[in-house]
């Protein structure tokens, strides 16, 4: 789970999530971990990105990981 709005609240809304996705899905949930993503506040980026992102970029793009140079990104990690 990431995006800036949760990772800027995530003390709050970690708890509540996990809490009302495990008592809503009893049977699904059971080995079912919720953390909070890698990509931090840069998870909508990535993800608007990745349904224009042309296929020939993908493999140098996964590789590089670009997100993990963003000041942002490196100070909510830290």
């Amino acid at each position: 789970i990431g995006g800036s709005v949760f990772m800027n609240n995530m003390d709050l809304l970690l708890p509540k999530v996990r809490e009302e996705f495990y008592s809503s899905f009893p049977l699904l949930s059971k080995e079912v971990e919720i953390h909070p993503t890698g990509l931090g506040s840069h998870l909508g980026d990535v993800a608007a990105i990745s349904l224009v992102m042309p296929d020939d970029w993908m493999e140098d793009w996964k590789r590089e990981k670009p997100w993990e140079r963003s000041p942002s990104t490196t100070e909510t990690l830290n």
